[in-house]
């Protein structure tokens, strides 16, 4: 690495790094506290010595550093996929916003540090994250039509999150060496995630984990969706089988051999069709297209260890019942775990011991070469006969019923096992959901509703009882909420990215390039049917190991230091700009869910206090008021809680729960509260309390409509979202 020069202009390149340290120090403040700032100050302190010592050290020891750095950096997505799995999948804002300050952070590091940061920057990087850049401006600028600002940033936040990510790998740009890197760490922390999901289902004596009744007993630990650990799981199998069938490292291969049949035990687990089904796509496409040499021994050792695994799984009815933790469900999660860990000790001597085989077929002499026209052959023969034995076996006539079936039926049939809801093609309530949001575009075609408004439109669509927050899908929710602008901006990624990762001429690395599109692909699929893009932890490997991918290695350009420097300045500054956001929710946000906790525990005057410190914050959001005027309720002071709510829905006007909230306010102190309560049942038209509500307040201001009202606000739920 080569000592830049000082002058002016690479002293312009440092200044959005002080901007970064001081918005760094401010949201550590505002969020941690002094000790937090203490701690802040010690890093920076420790990397200017760093920085110091690195243009006094010689050549070869700033080589070491930068070699070392460069490493830590793409061991950066792995770290952020565990984070963002321990936390909830990522779906929360506050988890966001720390995500987007860390690879901002990172970004801006880089961009004031490295000798030529945007250098890697071709026009395979520079699509898609045009595509990530344009969509999160495009959410953030939608608040202005939405009049929802609060939720808007929300979205916008989490859109800053894959546009950071995939700038910060792009900079670095992908040798062979480092995208392997970067997709074993990958894959590594993918199986670790899952073996500690199948623990918390196999022994739950030993990992004890709080049991979610909306899971009806598919394994959601620790992403806490089930569909999302399914996807997760789909792709940490297509990934673990290239390391297994690929990779240059003997030992690699073995160990990913024997991560297979535990990922595929928690796949199972998961009773996710989606998941089940683009496991099943990314597995097919690595196969026909990657080609690796070492296949055969790795789907030898893998598959039947797997498929014995997923089997004792299926079996293992107790671990999806309604009382896993009960004794006998112990003892069936640990019988299973003793099979599990059976079959991995299978699969990784099996792998070891053709390890011979490998070095046969991917020898100078290998069979392979010999006989690649006879394989070819025999292989267009077999998919030839496959196709017609399903044709003669009734499969179209199979496929039309399933497809018809997925049409019509909108839950799998009720049934006292988890595991039959495999044998259904039921929609389970998506076409619903893809109506409302198809209905939102038909109404607003170039701008949609706004970021993060489905919900709004789910609940007055008249559609079902329940709490929806998204539309189970990135692309019809897109259309709904972000027009066909925000389609086009999606696209360019998702696709984008996928050409980028074809394995087309890729020559010696087509079995690398294959693995990440087949996983690529299993992802933009299920993406389709499922909130994949709300949970990072799921998601955010795609744009890292993209930008990495896409990334240009090596330019032959050569401008000026001064370009370099004006250039790096201009997007360092870019950077600190719009990472105001994140910094103002996150420290927002955590006061928000500690004055959530008081609220709860029955401290109203800490969780008052705590609420309106989120406002001052970040006073675009509702949840805060809500709680404000909460606690203003139980103090019976219901004008100041009527004031409150309309400083909410000032923010967002379409929230059903804050104009109930407002009618339930207006009839306790004996006002004529039948225009809101109108206003709520239109928000929200099959919520029983608020038809109750409705209904009780309906004939004017009354004792009992004050009964009722009352009533309402002691049982009021806290908003989770917006």
């Amino acid at each position: 690495m080569r000592t830049l020069p000082t002058t002016p202009a690479r002293h312009l390149r440092l200044v959005p790094l002080l901007a970064a340290a001081g918005l760094g120090a401010y949201g550590l403040l505002s969020s941690g506290g002094v000790l937090a700032v203490v701690l802040f100050a010690a890093i920076l302190f420790f990397a200017g010595a760093l920085v110091a010592w690195t243009r006094q050290a010689d050549e070869e020891a700033r080589n070491v550093i930068s070699a070392t750095a460069n490493g830590a950096l793409l061991c950066a997505p792995a770290l952020l996929v565990v984070f963002f799995s321990f936390d909830s999948g990522g779906f929360f804002p506050d988890s966001v916003a720390l995500g987007d300050i860390v690879l901002a952070a990172l970004l801006v590091i880089r961009l004031g540090l490295a000798e030529r940061p945007l250098a890697a920057f071709g026009r395979r990087a520079l699509v898609p994250l045009f595509g990530l850049a344009g969509l999160a401006g495009w959410a953030l600028l939608s608040q202005v039509w939405s009049h929802a600002p609060g939720r808007a940033t929300i979205a916008f936040d989490r859109d800053l999150l894959y546009a950071l990510t995939f700038a910060l790998f792009a900079s670095i740009g992908g040798t062979r060496t480092r995208i392997t890197w970067a997709l074993r760490t990958v894959a590594l922390a993918m199986a670790a995630v899952a073996a500690v999901a199948l623990l918390s289902r196999v022994a739950p004596d030993i990992l004890v984990t709080a049991p979610d009744p909306q899971a009806n007993g598919r394994l959601a630990y620790p992403l806490t969706y089930w569909n999302a650990l399914g996807i997760f799981c789909a792709v940490a199998g297509v990934l673990c089988l290239h390391l297994a069938a690929a990779d240059e490292r003997r030992l690699i291969r073995v160990l990913s051999a024997g991560a297979l049949p535990v990922i595929g035990a928690a796949l199972l687990l998961t009773y996710s069709r989606g998941g089940l089904a683009a496991a099943v796509i990314g597995l097919a496409a690595y196969t026909v297209l990657a080609r690796p040499r070492g296949l055969l021994s790795a789907l030898i050792a893998a598959a039947p260890t797997t498929a014995v695994a997923m089997k004792a799984a299926y079996d293992s009815t107790l671990l999806s019942g309604p009382y896993p933790t009960s004794a006998a469900a112990v003892h069936q999660g640990h019988h299973l775990a003793a099979i599990v860990l059976a079959c991995v000790a299978a699969a990784v001597v099996l792998r070891f011991a053709l390890l011979r085989l490998d070095r046969l077929l991917e020898g100078d002499r290998s069979p392979i070469d010999r006989h690649r026209l006879a394989l070819r052959r025999t292989a267009l023969g077999a998919l030839v006969a496959a196709v017609a034995v399903a044709v003669a076996l009734g499969a179209p006539s199979t496929i039309a019923n399933r497809w018809n079936q997925f049409a019509d039926q909108a839950a799998p049939p009720a049934s006292a096992l988890v595991r039959n809801r495999l044998s259904s093609t039921s929609n389970d309530g998506r076409i619903q959901l893809w109506t409302v949001a198809l209905n939102a575009f038909r109404a607003h075609p170039l701008d949609g509703t706004g970021a993060d408004t489905f919900e709004i439109s789910y609940y007055e669509s008249h559609s079902a009882i329940g709490a929806i927050v998204n539309a189970h899908s990135l692309y019809i929710e897109t259309l709904g909420e972000l027009g066909i602008v925000g389609l086009v901006l999606v696209l360019l990624f998702v696709l984008g990215t996928l050409a980028g990762l074809a394995p087309l001429r890729r020559g010696r690395d087509r079995a690398l390039y294959g693995a990440l599109f087949s996983a690529g692909l299993a992802w933009a699929l299920h993406a389709g049917v499922e909130w994949d893009w709300q949970m990072p932890a799921a998601s955010l490997w795609l744009a890292a190991l993209g930008g990495l991918v896409l990334g240009r290695a090596d330019s032959r350009a050569t401008p000026s230091l001064r370009t370099v420097s004006l250039t790096a300045f201009v997007a360092g500054a870019a950077v600190v700009a719009v990472t105001v956001f994140p910094v103002l929710v996150l420290g927002s946000q955590i006061r928000l869910n500690e004055a959530s906790s008081a609220y709860a525990a029955g401290d109203c005057t800490r969780a008052d206090k705590l609420a309106r410190d989120s406002i001052d914050v970040l006073g675009t959001r509702a949840p805060p008021w809500q709680i404000v005027a909460l606690c203003a309720a139980r103090s019976g002071h219901y004008r100041q809680a009527s004031a409150d709510l309309r400083a909410g829905l000032g923010v967002d006007p379409n929230d059903w729960q804050l104009q109930a909230a407002l009618a339930a306010t207006t009839a306790a102190v004996g006002a004529d509260a039948r225009t809101q309560a109108r206003t709520a049942l239109r928000l929200n038209p099959l919520e029983p309390t608020v038809v109750a509500l409705a209904q009780a307040l309906g004939r004017g201001p009354s004792a009992k409509a004050r009964r009722a009202a009352l009533n309402y606000l002691s049982q009021q739920v806290l908003i989770t979202s917006g």
